[in-house]
């Protein structure tokens, strides 16, 4: 085994070598926009900011050199690792080295459009630099340049760019966008002699540390260190890192045909995780693909895991895997799961009448996010009517924490091992018996959270009232408004108070106060029209709205209501009304604690 570094200015970094861009490297990643206001998603527009204003301060003598940062390479063969005949494979760099090579050949561009000497000099110059790949070297008619994408829409990208089909070139991609932003940006340079100051800058004074090996093992551990640093890659990012990582030097059994799939299946993974449906934008999508993996990696090794330890156990368990049929197992039933959490956690439920649905629902209502693993786990691995009555031991066990405490925001001890029944229910293969039902509704619901019943205190819940509309949901008839959309788009129900702040007095967001009604429907046009939820500042409205459209059920007191009006004992009523919905959520709660799962 051979390691090296060395310090390469940008001139000879390249010199027409071919760099592979590696499986184990991400998408590029970099995008355009306001490094002021967006630092973290205007990566390349500060790239090519800071390389033109070092160009001007070197010129005043201000400095003389400008460090790019270091770069990790595997090279090819057992010779010597830094012979200019050796091939590299950038594990990590690909960032800057593509941008780099992006703002040489729209500075090629530009030149093409000035008819002078010069500038076919320094078009010249470029191409032995960094565009051309040395043919006599690296023979390669059908790609000849020296970087090469392994992935094929960025080398797609990056080949249509290089050949002159700017058009071709959309800026859906992003190395599409920053290749297009970057040829816009060039065109303030108005001579070949101003472009060539610049070049001799970036070429000649700007210095790249280069770290080199001839292992993979090696050159990995110093890609996961280097990205222990700086701005980190996503618990995906590694996990793909890994699993490249143990196809090429983790298997002793791997056929040329094995190695293709494998990849081919990370690439399925991959496309799945790239789709736009996980968030309206990168920072959303970002931190769903983060819960995701978060409770993916849960459910597996039978733990919650923290933030700081999801990447540690993606490495301990893709090291266990022994076989190529393991590893396969595991990328397919990722992908599984990830089409889940997608359509159903991240998207919508289509058939809102389901308790799946509701469930999600009131969970969203709760605040409660920790208990998207369980819905994963039990949705997808076991039959409907077990993952249900799985989930309603989850609801019951929120529910009975909720009113204890009177507040939940879902980092409470009930769910310090949850993961650990995610585990238990994950495997098909295992035989799964009654009992093993019964003794998870027994750790959650009696030894978790001890007593018989739920507790009857009146508590006031949360300032914006989600846990009251989530709780009068769960006591609702199911076929009244319960069965209609407990959140936020077209058949939305409503809360409206029976007294106002001033009638109520402390008794004002006591659960007992608010009634569940009809909110609006959606037309299909994106406007959502108010149908029957009336909240007036008049006593006499707000009465009319809840006598016309509140299910008529016991706890909601409706003949009672008849009678009132703004001179009534609202404080008694509203005493009455709370102990009424607690005395009914406990029924509802003793009657589950009755059942038995349907296995």
């Amino acid at each position: 085994m051979a390691t090296g570094s060395d310090v390469f200015t940008l001139n000879d970094l390249i010199q027409g070598r071919r760099i592979f861009i590696p499986p184990i490297q991400r998408d590029y990643a970099w995008n355009v926009g306001n490094p002021e206001t967006k630092p973290l998603s205007s990566q390349s527009t500060k790239f090519f900011q800071d390389l033109i204003n070092f160009h001007r301060q070197r010129i005043r003598n201000e400095v003389r050199k400008y460090f790019l940062g270091n770069i990790i390479s595997v090279v090819d063969g057992d010779g010597d690792i830094h012979s200019r005949n050796v091939a590299w494979h950038l594990l990590d760099g690909q960032q800057r080295i593509t941008s780099f090579s992006l703002l040489m050949k729209a500075f090629h561009y530009r030149l093409d459009t000035m008819n002078t000497p010069l500038a076919r000099e320094l078009q010249g110059r470029l191409e032995q630099v960094c565009l051309s790949l040395d043919q006599n070297r690296f023979e390669d008619e059908q790609h000849p340049y020296p970087l090469y994408h392994r992935r094929p829409n960025d080398r797609r990208c990056f080949i249509e760019f290089n050949r002159g089909n700017t058009l071709q070139v959309g800026r859906d991609l992003k190395m599409g966008n920053v290749a297009l932003t970057y040829y816009d940006l060039v065109q303030e340079f108005e001579t070949a002699r101003e472009i060539g100051m610049i070049l001799e800058s970036i070429l000649d004074h700007v210095l790249v540390s280069v770290t080199l090996t001839d292992d993979m093992t090696m050159g990995f551990q110093m890609f996961v260190t280097a990205n222990a640093t700086g701005l980190p890659l996503t618990s995906y990012d590694m996990f793909r890192a890994f699993v490249v990582k143990k196809i090429e030097t983790g298997l002793d059994d791997i056929t040329p045909a094995w190695s293709r799939l494998l990849h081919h299946q990370l690439d399925n993974l991959e496309s799945i995780f790239q789709a736009n449906s996980w968030g309206r934008d990168e920072k959303h999508k970002d931190k769903n693909l983060k819960s995701f993996m978060a409770a993916y990696m849960s459910m597996r090794v039978g733990r919650n895991l923290r933030e700081n330890s999801i990447i540690a156990a993606i490495e301990r368990e893709i090291n266990d895997f022994t076989t190529k049929e393991t590893l396969q197992d595991c990328m397919l039933d990722m992908h599984e799961h990830a089409l889940l959490w997608r359509s159903e956690i991240i998207g919508t439920i289509v058939d809102r009448t389901t308790y799946l649905y509701k469930f999600k629902r009131r969970m969203n209502r709760f605040g409660v996010t920790k208990v998207q693993g369980s819905y994963l786990s039990f949705v997808n691995n076991r039959a409907v009517g077990e993952a249900e009555w799985l989930l309603k031991v989850v609801e019951w066990a929120v529910i009975k924490q909720l009113l204890r405490h009177g507040q939940l925001g879902g980092k409470t001890e009930i769910f310090s091992n949850l993961a650990t029944a995610m585990n238990t229910f994950w495997d098909l293969e295992v035989d799964i018996t009654i009992d093993d039902f019964m003794a998870f509704k027994e750790e959650w619901l009696v030894e978790r959270i001890p007593g018989d019943e739920l507790e009857q205190a009146s508590q006031r819940f949360d300032e914006k009232r989600y846990c009251i509309y989530a709780l009068l949901h769960r006591i609702e008839n199911e076929t009244g408004l319960a069965n209609e959309d407990p959140g936020r788009n077209s058949r939305t129900t409503s809360l409206i108070p029976l007294a106002s702040e001033e009638m109520a007095g402390d008794y004002y967001e006591h659960i007992g106060n608010w009634y569940l009604v009809q909110g609006s429907d959606n037309n299909g046009l994106n406007t959502t029209a108010v149908n029957f939820h009336i909240e007036s500042e008049e006593m006499n409205l707000r009465l009319e709205t809840i006598l016309d459209h509140a299910s008529d059920v016991g706890h909601n007191k409706i003949d009672e209501l008849q009678g009132m009006d703004e001179n009534s004992p609202f404080m008694d009523f509203i005493d009455r009304r709370t102990e009424s919905i607690m005395t009914r959520l406990n029924q509802k709660y003793l009657e589950f604690m009755e059942t038995d799962p349907p296995i």
